[in-house]
């Protein structure tokens, strides 16, 4: 994950403290998800599930269904927002926190998004790829989508698709975008 232009607090904090949170919008996602299950047959990819069981436990919670995707990239939290999920949902994060590999049951992080939005402790911001925009580094088309929308925030996602030629892409790219250390970096 990348930042591909100059970031302030702002980018990631509203006047009010709270922090904004950047979701892909996802109208009738609960729908389309038991749609896509029941009528189609076809099984949810352990990402959608994962995001799924997050969302039902803040529903059942709070009464409200969460369907919009974190964007899958840089993300302000509020540590007390963080600390409040986890204590609230201990038991059922445990197993999570725990599982040497991820297994069906497992919860995304959205919980602490869905969570602070359900009690109003953050700003929802949906995201344009000007924004934030992941690349897939076996698709050489996400390159041109950098290079098109020249977005805030971005994300190179490997994969069991991608490939050595991908990866010395991706590597390639990211050396010459980012040619000079940060200086944070040793």
């Amino acid at each position: 994950m990348y930042f591909n232009r100059h970031v302030t607090p702002d980018d990631f904090f509203a006047p009010d403290g709270l922090p904004y949170v950047r979701v892909n919008r996802r109208l009738f996602r609960k729908l389309e998800l038991k749609l896509r299950e029941k009528l189609l047959h076809k099984k949810l990819s352990s990402y959608n599930l994962w995001i799924q069981n997050a969302a039902k436990l803040v529903e059942c919670k709070f009464g409200k269904y969460y369907g919009d995707k974190s964007h899958h990239n840089i993300d302000a939290y509020l540590k007390s927002n963080c600390i409040r999920t986890a204590d609230m949902f201990r038991e059922e994060l445990t197993p999570t926190f725990v599982n040497h590999m991820r297994e069906p049951n497992d919860i995304q992080r959205a919980i602490y998004i869905y969570t602070a939005m359900a009690e109003q402790r953050a700003h929802v911001r949906y995201v344009s790829q000007r924004e934030s925009l992941r690349v897939h580094i076996d698709n050489a088309k996400h390159y041109k989508k950098l290079a098109t929308y020249n977005p805030l925030l971005f994300c190179m996602n490997d994969s069991e698709y991608a490939n050595d030629t991908d990866r010395m892409r991706s590597a390639s790219y990211l050396q010459s975008r980012f040619p000079e250390k940060s200086k944070f970096e040793k």
